[in-house]
């Protein structure tokens, strides 16, 4: 098929597909109706964030340690 005969097409043949044939979603685990690939999706990228942010507010140092001490009060001698 061409772009010649797309453009060609009569008005009245293409039916835009509604939202319940695009998001008609089988579930992933038979006999569970709510689960399926977006809500898994949605709990998967929670887990990840809730993770990146664990690790990252795990240990917080609010003083330096020794080496960045030195360096900030050399910085600040000079």
């Amino acid at each position: 098929m061409s772009a010649l005969t797309v453009l060609a097409a009569p008005p009245g043949e293409f039916g835009a597909p509604t939202p319940g044939e695009l998001f008609d979603l089988p579930p992933i685990i038979p006999g569970v109706a709510w689960f399926t690939k977006p809500v898994l999706l949605a709990i998967l990228s929670s887990i990840i964030v809730i993770g990146v942010c664990w690790a990252a507010f795990a240990k917080p140092k609010l003083v330096p340690g020794h080496p960045e001490r030195h360096r900030i009060w050399l910085h600040v001698r000079s």
